[in-house]
């Protein structure tokens, strides 16, 4: 059970540099960086039964860190074409360092996508 916990902070942070025109008329290219909402500061702490030496349990209160050891960081690249004057075709790469915030886990996505309005 929680007994107690302090004031969290959150915080996050996106970057996204994009230019049109780069291969063909009314293409865009972008090169994103991100720091996806992350818990940066807080404590919690918690009444958990503890076994002691003599095998007796006890409730003992466990100080609980909520900030992650690890930060999440996003790098993405995309690009759209137009075809037509209704529709788009777009790729995106998608490469996470310390994905969930846990240390050492990457992942890599890739997606294509259609658009074609009317």
């Amino acid at each position: 059970m929680v007994t107690r916990a302090d004031t969290t902070a959150f915080d996050s942070f996106g970057l996204d540099l994009g230019q049109t025109g780069v291969f063909a008329k009314g293409d865009r290219l972008a090169l994103s960086v991100s720091l996806p909402v992350a818990v940066t500061s807080g404590q919690a702490e918690a009444m958990l039964p503890v076994v002691m030496d003599g095998g007796a349990r006890v409730l003992s209160a466990v100080p609980i860190d909520l900030a992650p050891e690890s930060r999440q960081l996003d790098i993405g690249l995309s690009y759209l074409v137009p075809f037509g004057t209704d529709s788009d075709i777009k790729l995106d790469l998608q490469h996470s360092q310390n994905y969930g915030n846990q240390a050492g886990i990457t992942e890599t996505a890739a997606a294509i996508s259609i658009r074609y309005a009317f």
